[in-house]
């Protein structure tokens, strides 16, 4: 990928490097539950890193060039989505609109967004609470 074409690329704790909590991973998804509450809690670099990679993140690419083997499944190895964000506090980052780089395992900054909680909460057709999450994962194919 040609830097000089972005404004901006960030880069993102490894997998490896992942610190996060002491439960099984199992166990955390098992409990996990829906809240319509948020605090105004900051997300760490890290804990977002672990979030991207393990929604999308690339485990292998495969010998022929014409796959990726992810964190998660897809048909043929093609993996059609791509993981947008749009960041209202995560602890370095500025708000705005990026794009996840899996191959790479890093953010590419878009564009800031003005008044980004009224806006995601206007594109969640009017569900304001989720313009108060700190960052909002958008999956486009």
């Amino acid at each position: 990928m040609d830097k000089d074409n972005f404004s901006k690329l960030i880069d993102l704790i490894s997998p490896e490097k992942f610190q996060i909590g002491k439960k099984p991973f199992l166990d955390v998804l098992n409990r996990r539950i829906s809240r319509r509450n948020y605090t105004n809690e900051y997300l760490t670099l890290e804990e977002l890193s672990l979030l991207l990679w393990a929604t999308q993140g690339v485990k292998q690419i495969l010998k022929s060039g014409r796959g990726v083997l992810r964190t998660v499944p897809s048909a043929g190895a093609k993996s059609p989505f791509e993981t947008y964000l749009i960041i209202n506090r995560v602890e370095g980052i500025e708000p705005g609109l990026y794009r996840y780089i899996s191959f790479t395992h890093q953010l590419l900054f878009i564009k800031t967004i003005k008044d980004a909680e009224k806006v995601i909460g206007e594109l969640a057709f009017n569900q304001k609470f989720v313009g108060k999450g700190a960052v909002v994962f958008c999956w486009v194919a």
